[in-house]
């Protein structure tokens, strides 16, 4: 779980989800539900561990869903 700016970002669901894979994977923003789409999925595939890999989507879904610095360009779900 991480904490940007008093804003509570969580990544729940399985790390290195395939594309293909029917487990799901989603963050948490201040209690609501954004879907890991397809495209966040291959833009962080090389990660080199875990924890990586889920900071990762943490700060970003902070750029795209609070700060909204980057279009949610198909990356999650609103």
């Amino acid at each position: 779980m991480g904490y940007i700016n008093d804003n509570i970002i969580e990544f729940h669901g399985e790390t290195f989800k395939a594309l293909c894979s029917d487990r799901e994977s989603y963050v948490s923003v201040n209690g609501v539900r954004h879907d890991i789409l397809s495209k966040t999925l291959s833009k962080f595939k090389d990660c080199s561990n875990a924890k990586e890999y889920v900071e990762a989507i943490e700060c970003f879904a902070y750029s795209v869903l609070i700060e909204k610095s980057i279009f949610n360009d198909g990356y999650f779900t609103e």
